[in-house]
């Protein structure tokens, strides 16, 4: 007698491009989204678009493939953490699933953390992207539900100061893991603390390190090689203070990195909204 595994969808990510949902009479403007009647369970946007989706649209929709445009893998360690939890992770036309056998249990732990890399496959695609007030030239774009309450729909590229699309805000400075930071006062003796930018601010530094005085120093240089590849902020009273997303070493073309912690978020989907390039 045979069996059947059953899979179901642990979280999905999908990105809604403005310039896929407009048409010449219906345009669902930025910041202009109608929520009444919006269903988190149901609705096909995380802010819903204003009436019902018109034909032209959803015509749109279902010939779009994003694959075209970008991207879309774990990194290197998210791979193998797939791989050995039994998960599946599968691309989609508007960006991908994890999905997980009704045969395997995931371990209940809040550090879990699963990492996907974003690369450009159509240089075009970053002149149909509006990011205000400029694409952040020499950086990337890091998003994640990291310090969130679990919800069934979640806006990854929320910003309370800009508001739904991805943004200048969201992107950093992208380094190898071997950081030289400017000393403010040349030659004098620092602690420098390291702290994982999506932790807890109550948790304490994930590395420390004591610099002595030395005369005509004008830099300290930190050895973070055993840092996981991540976005780390990194003070001290002799530098300014830096946020970086550290690591991506030999890996040119990278857009973005999205960092997702499952635990206790099963099934829920995140949205990126993109604003359209307006020539």
């Amino acid at each position: 007698m045979g069996f059947q595994i059953i899979y179901d969808k642990l979280f999905e990510v999908a990105f809604w491009h403005h310039g896929q949902l407009r048409t010449s009479s219906y345009d669902p403007a930025l910041f202009d989204y109608d929520t009444v009647g919006y269903d988190p369970l149901t609705s096909p946007f995380i802010i819903p678009l204003s009436t019902v989706v018109p034909d032209e649209v959803s015509q749109r929709l279902l010939n779009f493939d994003l694959r075209s445009l970008i991207a879309i893998k774990p990194n290197p360690h998210t791979a193998d953490l797939l791989k050995r939890l039994g998960l599946v992770f599968k691309t989609t036309t508007l960006g991908f699933w994890v999905v997980y056998s009704d045969l395997r249990n995931l371990p209940v732990d809040e550090s879990l953390r699963f990492t996907f890399e974003v690369a450009v496959v159509a240089p075009e695609f970053i002149d149909q992207i509006e990011i205000q007030p400029d694409w952040p030239r020499g950086q990337i774009f890091h998003l994640s539900n990291a310090q969130q309450a679990p919800e069934n729909r979640h806006l990854l590229s929320n910003n309370a100061a800009v508001g739904e699309v991805l943004h200048s805000n969201h992107f950093f400075e992208r380094q190898g893991r071997i950081v030289r930071l400017q000393q403010l006062a040349p030659g004098l003796a620092n602690n420098l603390e390291v702290f994982d930018a999506l932790a807890n601010p109550a948790d304490p530094a994930v590395l420390t390190v004591d610099f002595p005085a030395v005369v005509g120093q004008v830099e300290y240089e930190l050895d973070l090689r055993p840092l996981r590849e991540g976005r780390y902020r990194i003070n001290g009273t002799n530098i300014n203070e830096v946020t970086l997303y550290l690591g991506l070493e030999n890996r040119p073309g990278i857009l973005g990195v999205i960092d997702i912690f499952p635990n206790s978020w099963e099934g829920t989907i995140y949205d990126i909204r993109l604003a359209e390039a307006i020539a």
